[in-house]
């Protein structure tokens, strides 16, 4: 239902909200200068491209379609490590069990009133909001429905784990 994306210029187009809208996806922007955002997410890649490092033929270059089920195989291996951040469990076991929540599109879009609405009242709380503050207004709506529904814990370590999903 979110798409944590950080402010490169491939993943913030009017062409890729566009596509994220029609699917029903809301983003999560990472702040502005701010790589700590997303340094769960960051470890978790260097960790899958240290395996490829370490089985792949130096010098040799990969099609994509022939890479893809070494780099499946990679992800699946990355949420099978037990971590101590999540209680002793690994990712598949925190995020992937059956309980894992469902939205239909009408919820989605209630989903999306709510943090719309919550975004806007901060915004009209400011004097003159810029392109920035919209952004974070954004975000801390979406981090706070998170919270709200038990599916995130907001914290600044180096032991966030992010599940990745292929």
């Amino acid at each position: 239902m979110f798409l944590k994306r950080d402010n490169g210029g491939v993943f913030n187009t009017p062409e890729v909200n566009a596509l994220l809208a029609q699917a029903g996806v809301l983003p999560l922007d990472s702040p502005v200068h701010c790589a700590r955002y997303n340094g769960a997410i960051e470890h978790g890649i260097g960790e899958i491209k240290a395996q490829w490092r370490a089985c792949a033929v130096p010098g040799r270059l990969w099609e994509p379609e022939r890479a893809r089920p070494y780099v499946r195989f990679f992800v699946h291996r990355h949420n099978q490590v037990w971590r101590r951040s999540l209680g002793g469990r690994s990712a598949t076991a925190a995020y992937f069990h059956d309980r894992r929540a469902r939205w239909t599109r009408a919820r989605r879009h209630a989903i999306f009133a709510w943090i719309s609405a919550r975004a806007k009242r901060t915004l009209r709380a400011m004097e003159a909001p810029g392109h920035r503050d919209v952004r974070r207004a954004w975000r801390d709506a979406v981090e706070s429905w998170l919270r709200r529904q038990g599916l995130i814990e907001v914290s600044i370590n180096r032991n966030s784990v992010t599940p990745f999903s292929m």
